[in-house]
């Protein structure tokens, strides 16, 4: 077997005792030097008085380089990826695709029938949100989404003008389940009745569904961001990002 040795060399350098070198582990007779010296411009770039250092009274690594990712995306299903399909879809009542827009190229889930209805199951996630197109002119409408039966509303219409360009809505994402465990989910959207008030132009129940996309929350270990963990054996309700391994 090949013996596997700590580096001396990043040692005996600027970067003296770095946790690049101090945690790592090369053959002999390879590129030590360089890998340190790679190492130390990296974080010169980014802050000369970074100092790339494990402590060890502390017991901890440096801060990291970049901002921790507080969560991965594991699945986005959309219109218009064309992976929001019927055939993706559990039930859909009173829901119909729509093709539109400047071009002709834009797609979406239109309803205006109060109590339509739709539902779907997600892949493993922590949370849940969907992507919907909001106006302050057009008559839009409420929608009410239930996340494994716990219920919120979405509300198509804007305060104030929320256009991107005169004439146009802008699409929005609203989180519909947060905190969730790492587990499929049973979504149910039902289209409301507006009860004679609205925050639009005029009353109405118009409501497009452009997509749903869920997130796992990352967690951080030794100051790192964990974000592909999985839970422990025989977890069969899933975990939560601190139960993950």
């Amino acid at each position: 077997m090949i013996p596997v040795l700590e580096s001396e060399t990043c040692r005996k350098t600027r970067c003296e005792m770095p946790y690049f070198c101090q945690m790592l582990r090369i053959m002999p007779n390879r590129a030590t030097m360089e890998g340190c010296l790679v190492a130390d411009m990296v974080v010169s770039a980014m802050d000369d008085k970074y100092t790339a250092r494990f402590d060890f009274e502390a017991d901890r690594l440096p801060p990291p380089l970049q901002p921790l990712e507080k969560s991965l995306a594991v699945f986005a299903n959309s219109t218009m990826s064309n992976n929001f399909e019927s055939e993706d879809i559990e039930q859909i009542v009173g829901w119909r695709m729509e093709k539109g827009g400047k071009g002709g190229m834009k797609r979406w889930w239109h309803a205006n029938e109060v109590g339509a209805k739709m539902s779907f199951a997600t892949p493993p996630c922590n949370s849940v949100s969907l992507e919907i197109y909001k106006h302050h002119e057009i008559p839009m409408g409420m929608i009410e989404v239930r996340v494994d039966g716990n219920a919120t509303q979405i509300d198509a219409c804007c305060p104030s003008p929320c256009v991107g360009f005169p004439g146009q809505g802008i699409y929005a994402s609203q989180v519909v389940g947060e905190g969730l465990l790492l587990v499929p989910h049973h979504v149910e959207i039902t289209l409301l009745e507006r009860n004679y008030s609205t925050q639009c132009a005029s009353l109405g129940n118009q409501f497009s569904l452009v997509g749903v996309f869920g997130e796992r929350t990352c967690k951080v270990q030794h100051g790192i961001s964990i974000c592909n963990y999985r839970c422990p054996q025989g977890s069969l309700k899933g975990c939560r990002p601190e139960d993950g391994i």
